[in-house]
């Protein structure tokens, strides 16, 4: 879900790589909300749990030509 708001809101995925963080577990069922990250949508998204708090990070960077062609 953390990656589905880049392509939606941002300018997508395509040649960029997408790496999650968690942060502080989410047991059992919880409603949490999906958000762009402080410095954007292309830069990364956070995810927060009903507290507000962040439970998990995700952060875009572009790939580096070299690593396309491995």
């Amino acid at each position: 879900m953390r990656g589905e708001l880049i392509p939606g809101c941002g300018d997508g995925l395509v040649g960029k790589r997408f790496a999650y963080r968690l942060v502080s577990p989410m047991i059992g069922p919880q409603t949490f909300t999906v958000m762009a990250g402080q410095v954007g949508v292309n830069a990364g998204v956070e995810v927060h749990d009903v507290h507000d708090a962040v439970t998990a990070v995700g952060t875009v960077s572009p790939i580096h030509p070299m690593q396309e062609t491995m």
